[in-house]
């Protein structure tokens, strides 16, 4: 339901403000990740928690692209008491479903609050959206830095509606659309705005003192924002911005649990890895190294954490499936037989196969998957004294 709920200021100028939280449950590296535990709530209700903290914010919009996994925003949306648009156009396109969300719901000031950053901290989007609401010929709010160092702030934008419907006539690549409209943001095209005014915002200088990611993209992040909500909760104190930066300044080893996870570039392309185990799960060599499976879970994490790459598995065994997807990673069901029909979920660039000794694949399969889907493929031997770094093997897959 879209409802009006407008404000004014001085002189009758509407200014109805309408926050729009993109999310996407297919997400490459951790799929599903707004419905996963940080403490208490999902990461999810720790975004519209900071969100309904924020006065300036009149409505809450979450928009989804129409995907079947969409569909487990319904019941979010309705126990949380927020909107839901779900997007008809492509599912990559986040620049056409922010900006369709921003028509729809007539807003006059959007704010943007990625659905990953569980730490959004709502007095800085608050006076965000004030300072723009004062000034009526701007068309967007951009952090000012402090000696060139810029705030620790991760995934808000505020800016008028008209801006977005500007920036969306001008995003004319599929990078330009995937992403939160990296051409203006990332000023990809100065010259088409520099007739724009954008208005600096210095934001308190506590939010100055510290540079790190505080979003969530990959286990990691997640596994980061658990030990700083249990941190800090353990000590009677907020789990917010302002408390985590507080607790790093004191215990800044908390930093190394995400400090290897790869940021991708607006403009960098996804890579998407199915990995294919033939083995059973959880048998160890008798020396203590990894089997097969444990050996791809490991090679896996450090693709998607290092390298910024998807990954999926596929494997035979339930037990197998139930393990991996207990560590974050969509997992299929099936043998190597099954590899066409997992392409059409998952549009895979590469698989891996990680193979017994004795391996059930007939000679020939491999070489000829890769001629009518154009896929890459790296095989991994299982050996018990095989010592290649995980970090090497994951390096040489991702730069295939």
């Amino acid at each position: 339901m879209c409802k009006t709920n407008r404000k004014y200021i001085g002189g009758g100028v509407s200014t109805k403000t309408v926050a729009f939280v993109p999310v996407r449950l297919t997400s490459t590296r951790l799929p599903k990740k707004h419905f996963k535990h940080i403490g208490d709530r999902m990461l999810l209700r720790w975004v519209v928690h900071r969100l309904r903290e924020c006065r300036s914010v009149d409505q809450i919009v979450i928009c989804a692209p129409n995907e079947s996994e969409s569909e487990q925003l319904r019941e979010f949306a309705r126990d949380h008491a927020v909107e839901l648009f779900i997007y008809d156009g492509d599912v990559n396109d986040v620049v056409g479903r922010l900006t369709a969300a921003a028509v729809l719901y007539d807003a006059d000031i959007c704010v943007l609050a990625s659905g990953d950053c569980p730490l959004l901290n709502p007095g800085t989007i608050e006076l965000m959206v004030d300072s723009l609401r004062r000034v009526e010929d701007v068309g967007y709010v951009v952090f000012e830095p402090i000696n060139g160092v810029f705030p620790i702030h991760e995934g808000i934008i505020v800016a008028r509606r008209w801006m977005w419907e500007l920036a969306e006539k001008l995003s004319n690549t599929p990078h330009l659309r995937e992403h939160h409209f990296p051409v203006y943001v990332q000023n990809v095209y100065p010259e088409r705005f520099a007739h724009i005014k954008r208005l600096g915002f210095r934001d308190e200088e506590v939010f100055y003192s510290l540079k790190h990611r505080i979003s969530v993209d990959t286990p990691s992040d997640l596994d980061f924002m658990n030990r700083l909500h249990d941190v800090l909760t353990a000590a009677g104190k907020e789990f917010s911005l302002k408390g985590v930066i507080e607790l790093i300044g004191t215990q800044p080893h908390l930093r190394e649990i995400n400090a290897a996870v790869h940021q991708k570039a607006y403009n960098e392309a996804s890579v998407k890895v199915l990995y294919y185990v033939e083995a059973s799960p959880l048998k160890k060599w008798p020396n203590g190294d990894y089997d097969t499976l444990l050996r791809a879970l490991a090679i896996s994490r450090a693709l998607v954490e290092r390298f910024g790459v998807g990954v999926r598995f596929l494997v035979q065994q339930q037990t197998a499936r139930d393990f991996l997807e207990a560590r974050g990673f969509t997992t299929f069901l099936g043998g190597y037989d099954t590899l066409h029909e997992v392409q059409a979920q998952f549009k895979y660039d590469t698989v891996v196969f990680a193979l017994n000794t004795a391996s059930e694949i007939p000679e020939g399969f491999i070489y000829a998957l890769k001629t009518p889907l154009d896929i890459k493929t790296v095989v991994i031997s299982n050996e018990p004294n095989d010592k290649t770094d995980v970090g090497n093997i994951a390096s040489e897959i991702a730069n295939l």
